[in-house]
């Protein structure tokens, strides 16, 4: 009765069994595991491509001159800082000034806009086959304030890329972007079977911590009154509980993030001794 509640609740001119079955599930109605589970499947894969789709559109309304092609990780990165930058401009403008203070105060070379030429180094090198190197991870611990005693909410939503993608190398050897990639795919190819309580499990954790990925309750949107936001959700939590088995019992996001602030500091640390 509650799950047929639920699916009436919902019920609109376009939406499938798909969209259905996922708002029954952020809702709390009893959904069949085996019928969340090909659900979140179908919605991954579409999400995925419709990720894929909108980088390409991107990337060919930008493309890169004849002659001067870059690094692949580079071109896909210069297009999702490009996209990523569109933000409010009072925003950007102030997280980069803040940036270049910090980046001049510590002895380094101040690009004129470093939250950008953060976030395209960052995506750059979240790959285990492309690493960051220290002297760069350690200069844009700088700009966020990573060496701060108490990190800036700016230097935490700012940096959460490598943050998280460095917290998880400490903990299970891996780091973000092949975390991710590799649980995606499992769900897609129908090798990840997850139960109710550990989907559940991992949407609660990190709902709990939005604020950490730079998501205001300004910016929040219930996942039951838009159907993109719900995949999203679906997908995040799916990818996120599978993240979830590999790590130490009891260990969440937030544990995750500050594996990746401790080990940030101590590099912004060291880096700061060879300088002296």
């Amino acid at each position: 009765m509650e799950l047929a509640t639920a699916l009436g609740r919902h019920a609109r001119r376009g939406r499938g069994w798909v969209d259905l079955a996922l708002l029954a599930w952020l809702e709390g109605a009893p959904v069949k595991v085996a019928l969340l589970n090909r659900a979140i499947r179908t919605s991954t894969r579409d999400t995925l491509q419709m990720a894929l789709a909108t980088i390409e559109k991107e990337r060919e309304a930008h493309p890169v001159p004849e002659g001067m092609e870059l690094d692949p990780h580079f071109e896909t990165a210069e297009v999702v800082a490009r996209m990523a930058d569109r933000g409010p401009v009072r925003t950007r403008l102030q997280v980069n000034r803040e940036m270049q203070a910090r980046l001049r105060a510590a002895g380094y070379e101040v690009p004129e806009q470093p939250l950008r030429d953060m976030m395209t180094a960052t995506w750059a090198h979240m790959d285990d086959d492309n690493p960051m190197e220290p002297e760069e991870a350690a200069r844009w611990c700088a700009a966020v304030g990573m060496g701060d005693k108490t990190l800036s909410q700016m230097g935490r939503s700012g940096t959460v890329g490598w943050v998280l993608s460095r917290g998880l190398r400490e903990l299970i050897g891996a780091n973000g972007r092949r975390v991710f990639d590799k649980g995606a795919q499992q769900i897609v190819d129908g090798r990840a079977f997850l139960g109710r309580g550990e989907l559940d499990a991992a949407r609660a954790d990190l709902a709990a911590h939005l604020h950490l990925l730079g998501i205001g309750e300004d910016d929040q949107i219930s996942a039951t009154d838009n159907t993109l936001v719900c995949h999203f959700v679906a997908y995040v939590s799916a990818v996120w509980a599978l993240v979830l088995r590999q790590l130490p019992e009891g260990t969440g996001l937030l544990g995750v993030l500050r594996a990746g602030v401790q080990a940030a500091q101590s590099m912004t640390s060291q880096q700061t001794a060879l300088a002296a």
